[in-house]
């Protein structure tokens, strides 16, 4: 082997660099004990930095997950059925039993999940006396709208229109949803019921 030692000069003047030759065009730069300090720095760098960087993937994930369990509980709260004993029958089509809720209760469980952070409003959409109703929820300093129509009743006529209206925009945020499902008249199944739909909550969170 030959050592054939080079004197040039960085931007900066500092001197390099030796060549390790076997003579046969093989080579390579044996590197100063500066300029080994100076690529292992850089190495230590570059480490430090894609350790930092995993690390604040890491905190935005958490972020992402903390946010999406937010909006998702709230959900999740709207859509709990109501104690059996609130439930309302009437007699519907066919002598079948259908149940509903009044609005306050749809009310009441906008107050108990949002306090005041909630609010809705309504436009005649139809000169026939089609209602819309629109329910918006505040979720980190931003309203969000969910909405839903409904048309003049046979009982209450035009204060049916808003109240059916107000409960189908109440039933777009997932509250009292679970009522449609219900086919069996008063023998309701678990999953409709508070404490079935905790338990599926219990394995949903832990």
């Amino acid at each position: 082997m030959i050592v054939l030692t080079l004197i040039a000069r960085n931007m900066d003047n500092s001197e390099y660099v030796s060549i390790l030759t076997d003579g046969k065009g093989n080579w390579r730069e044996i590197m100063t004990e500066e300029d080994q300090q100076l690529q292992d720095d850089d190495a230590a760098y570059e480490q430090q930095s894609n350790e930092e960087h995993r690390r604040w993937v890491e905190e935005m994930d958490k972020d992402k997950k903390y946010i999406a369990s937010v909006s998702m509980s709230i959900l999740d709260k709207f859509k709990r059925p109501f104690p059996v004993d609130q439930l309302k029958w009437r007699k519907g089509g066919g002598g079948k039993e259908l149940v509903y809720l009044s609005a306050q209760q749809y009310q009441h469980r906008l107050d108990e999940v949002m306090g005041t952070d909630w609010q809705c409003g309504y436009n005649a959409v139809t000169e026939s006396g089609l209602t819309a109703c629109r329910v918006g929820i505040k979720i980190d300093n931003e309203w969000i709208w969910r909405s839903s129509g409904a048309g003049q009743t046979n009982i209450e006529g035009e204060k049916g229109s808003f109240t059916d209206s107000f409960k189908r925009a109440c039933s777009a945020w997932g509250i009292g949803r679970y009522l449609y499902f219900i086919t069996e008249g008063r023998d309701l199944p678990e999953w409709a019921t508070p404490e079935g739909y905790d338990k599926r909550m219990e394995k949903k969170y832990g």
